[in-house]
């Protein structure tokens, strides 16, 4: 998904990842959990934010986690 190779993924990008997860989920709703996962605020979401927020939805969803 990241589009442009730089190693982060924008919101364009990051779109197009959660339009395939959640097909129906409105715009205003995809960039409440894109806010979500940009912890740092940068307005990006690196490869650290995105493996937390994968751990946290596997988590949620019981699926078991392995470090």
């Amino acid at each position: 998904y990241d589009l442009d190779k730089s190693g982060d993924l924008d919101f364009a990008e990051i779109k197009v990842y959660l339009k395939k997860v959640c097909p129906h989920m409105p715009d205003d709703q995809l960039i409440h959990v894109y806010n979500k996962m940009d912890t740092s605020g940068d307005g990006k979401i690196d490869k650290e934010e995105m493996a937390v927020f994968v751990k946290a939805l596997f988590e949620k969803h019981h699926f078991k986690t392995y470090e």
